[in-house]
């Protein structure tokens, strides 16, 4: 394998490692719940304040997780 092979090897192992880093935080804009988003679109953590529970109906609440996921797996 010559030298230039090996460099672009090295750099697509570097870009590979970059790439799993990725990530996305979202927030709604209710502030009730933040979405964390990876890599291909893995959920890696779903938070909601405890507002989310208190001032917000289920419905609302199920809505505004929804809509957060899917603007932070888009991102990431």
């Amino acid at each position: 394998m010559n030298q230039t092979t090996q460099d672009r090897l090295n750099h697509y192992a570097e870009m590979k490692e970059e790439i799993t880093k990725i990530q996305a935080t979202v927030g709604s804009s209710d502030r009730c719940v933040t979405v964390v988003a990876g890599p291909g679109g893995s959920v890696l953590d779903i938070r909601l304040s405890d507002e989310a529970f208190h001032s917000v109906s289920p419905q609302s609440l199920a809505a505004s997780i929804t809509s957060t996921l899917r603007v932070a797996v888009a991102i990431a």
